[in-house]
């Protein structure tokens, strides 16, 4: 079990099944599906570092054969979530773009309730924020829930207290993995969080590293920042692991 939770350097072979978190700087960009099939991203954007995150996004959407994306869901407008969707031309045609109301570039509002589709083998479900409209923008960020089997992984945007607290009701209770709200930021309603949706590791997609001791002490926190993209398999025999991706930093 360790394996799949503590990440180390390895040739990379292709998997069943994949979820790479790139390494973005302070932003978000997570891809995932099945290596030459169909394959899909939860958020694409980066702060201060857009032109090196689009080519390390060009570069693994090349090595996992994307020749198509099914889905492109936004979580929230925020440019760091978004911006590297701007430049159509360098990348795969996107079937749908996803995101939740007033989010500008999207070809689909999600107002309300789930949107489920089948990648691969993989159940992936994008849940509306329940947030109310007037509560700000990062509480009413998309999240996403990818099924694999037995195996569980949750992806937040950017909500904070007033968001995670509409969805702990939602949540499933135990997950592989969990990609920390606001890039490792958020704090409150953390541990409740925590009590719901217990996570064998945390993920957090960031510049820099941000402790969450106080928090998640019994659970490995993984982030970008140590050194680069965190790639989640599963393999052809059924092997869950989680890896640093190779080259993922061009």
């Amino acid at each position: 079990m360790l394996g799949a939770l503590w990440p180390s350097h390895r040739p990379e072979v292709a998997p069943r099944f994949f979820v790479e978190v790139l390494d973005v700087g302070h932003g978000t960009c997570v891809l995932l599906g099945e290596p030459g099939g169909r394959v899909a991203l939860f958020d694409a954007g980066s702060r201060h570092a857009a032109r090196r995150a689009g080519q390390s996004l060009r570069a693994r959407l090349e090595h996992h054969g994307a020749r198509e994306l099914l889905f492109a869901a936004i979580s929230h407008r925020d440019d760091d979530h978004r911006n590297l969707l701007r430049d159509r031309a360098e990348l795969p045609p996107v079937r749908t773009r996803i995101g939740p109301p007033g989010c500008p570039d999207v070809d689909q509002e999600l107002f309300s309730g789930v949107l489920r589709f089948s990648l691969g083998e993989a159940v992936v479900t994008l849940h509306a924020p329940r947030a109310r409209l007037g509560a700000p923008a990062n509480d009413r960020s998309l999240w996403m829930q990818v099924e694999l089997g037995e195996h569980r992984l949750l992806f937040f945007g950017d909500a904070d207290w007033l968001g995670l607290a509409e969805v702990l009701d939602e949540l499933p209770s135990g997950c592989d993995a969990l990609l920390w709200p606001h890039h490792g930021r958020t704090r409150a309603g953390g541990r409740a969080l925590m009590a719901r949706a217990r996570p064998r590791a945390i993920w957090i997609s960031d510049e820099s590293a941000h402790a969450l001791e106080d928090i998640a002490a019994s659970v490995p926190v993984l982030a970008t920042a140590e050194r680069g993209a965190l790639l989640w398999t599963m393999e052809a025999d059924g092997a869950v692991r989680t890896t640093w991706a190779a080259a993922s930093r061009p």
